[in-house]
């Protein structure tokens, strides 16, 4: 193999990337990211596949429903609405649908960029003092860098104090 087609040394693909800001943002501040957590949501954010996760935060535990970003965006649309008049309801709607698709073109054959952001339906919080909301849950959106931790299924507390885990059908 002749020197032109080596590939480069590790510093050098290093070097090159601290240089660029988009590498720099996407892949080396990555490194802290949970590289399974972003593929698993950039499949749900690609099939609408839903699936009950559970994800350890500094927050606490937040248990919920993995949804993509665009049924995110249309369900976050549907309840701000909800509450307007109904001649600004459908303008917000929309608005908030649009927010949910994507912003770049899809290519054949060219990886995405990974994923920053999860987005969660029914989603609830355990802390320490206690589990909020006590409703069917919430919308929730966050950062994947903020996951420290994540297991498939549900916390379920419908069972009195016992704490079980179930999987999404």
């Amino acid at each position: 193999m002749t020197q032109d087609n080596a590939k480069p040394s590790w510093h050098q693909q290093v070097a090159e990337d601290l240089v660029d800001p988009v590498m720099k943002d996407l892949t080396w501040h990555g490194r802290t990211t949970d590289w399974f957590l972003q593929d698993l949501v950039q499949l749900t954010n690609e099939t609408e596949l839903q699936v009950g996760i559970t994800l350890s935060t500094p927050a606490g535990i937040i248990s919920g429903i993995l949804i993509s970003v665009e049924q995110y965006f249309r369900l976050f649309g549907e309840a701000f609405a909800s509450s307007w008049p109904v001649a600004d309801a459908d303008r917000l709607r929309a608005h908030y649908a649009e927010l949910g698709k994507s912003r770049l073109p899809k290519t054949d054959g060219e990886t995405p960029p990974p994923v920053q952001y999860l987005h969660l339906k029914d989603a609830k919080l355990s802390t320490p003092s206690g589990q909020m909301p006590a409703s069917d849950g919430l919308l929730w959106r966050g950062t994947i860098a903020s996951i420290s931790g994540f297991s498939l299924g549900l916390l379920a507390d419908d069972l009195g104090d016992d704490i079980q885990l179930t999987l999404q059908q």
